[in-house]
Formats: structure tokens, C-alpha cells, sequence
């Protein structure tokens, strides 16, 4: 009889402790794609007949100094450490992400990319675009020899 109860009582911690784990997972999956696919996403968003069809917000999450050194052109500046207020004030005026829009994010590692994206995949408002994230480094990105853009000032 004892040994019943703690294998109950061990298998009731078990599927709490797993229905947890499940409700602080992202209700939407950031997409880890490579740096091919990311340049493909950012050059369809680039063509202007296309009226913007990819519908996608491109996320700088390095560092306010690296953005304004070169970044990927059109894309916002986000600190990853600032990615989950960024991300639950979507409606702020202040670098905005349409939560009716994909989010693409990249950073000097994509698990910081991935970390950031995740602030936003978590949150009921993303829950219906896709969210991607760089499996490479922007310095993949400038190496590939892809464009890119300088600017004095953040927030783009």
C-alpha cells in the first residue's frame, strides 16, 4: 500500500512537473534557419512588387554600438537583453514589432538570436506568424558578402 501511494505521488510530481515545462515553452517554435534561407527572407521582403509579401520584421539583437557599426539593412535594433519588453510592448510606438508580421532575429551566436526570439514566440500575439532565427552570426553575414548598412543612431 505504501509503495502505491509513492508511485502515485511520483508519477502526479512527474506530469506537474512536465505540464510546467510545457507552459513556459514558446506557444509558437522559433525556426532556426541558415544563413542561405535568411538572406532569401530578407531579399524577398527587399522587393517592393511584391508589396512587402513576406511581411517580415527583421531583428538586430546585438549590442546598441555593433547595430550602428553594420547591421542587415532594414533591420531593427532589439538588445537581446531588451527582446521580452520589446516583445509584450508591442503595442509602444517605440521600436515597434508588428506582431501581425514574421520576426527574423540574428545576433554574434544564434543562441543569443534564438533566446531573443523566443521573448516573442512565447507571447499569445506572435502566436500566428512565424518566428525565425539565424543559425549563424551576422559575421556569416558579412563574409557571404551580403549587403549591409551603417548608421549613427539605433532603433531604424
Amino acid at each position: 500500500m505504501r509503495l502505491a501511494y509513492v508511485v502515485a505521488l511520483t508519477l502526479a510530481l512527474a506530469f506537474t512537473a512536465q505540464q510546467t515545462a510545457l507552459a513556459q515553452q514558446p506557444s509558437n517554435s522559433v525556426k532556426l534557419i541558415p544563413l542561405s534561407q535568411f538572406y532569401s527572407l530578407w531579399k524577398a521582403s527587399q522587393n517592393v512588387s511584391a508589396t512587402r509579401a513576406q511581411n517580415i520584421t527583421f531583428l538586430d539583437v546585438r549590442p546598441k554600438t555593433l547595430y550602428q557599426l553594420s547591421h542587415v539593412p532594414d533591420a531593427r535594433n532589439v538588445p537581446s537583453q531588451d527582446a521580452r519588453k520589446v516583445a509584450s510592448q508591442f503595442d509602444s510606438r517605440k521600436r515597434r514589432v508588428d506582431p501581425t508580421k514574421a520576426v527574423a532575429c540574428y545576433c554574434t551566436m544564434s543562441s543569443t538570436a534564438v533566446a531573443a526570439c523566443n521573448e516573442f514566440a512565447k507571447l499569445k500575439a506572435y502566436s500566428k506568424v512565424n518566428v525565425y532565427a539565424l543559425n549563424a552570426s551576422f559575421s556569416d553575414w558579412v563574409v557571404a558578402k551580403y549587403p549591409v548598412e551603417k548608421s549613427g543612431k539605433a532603433g531604424h
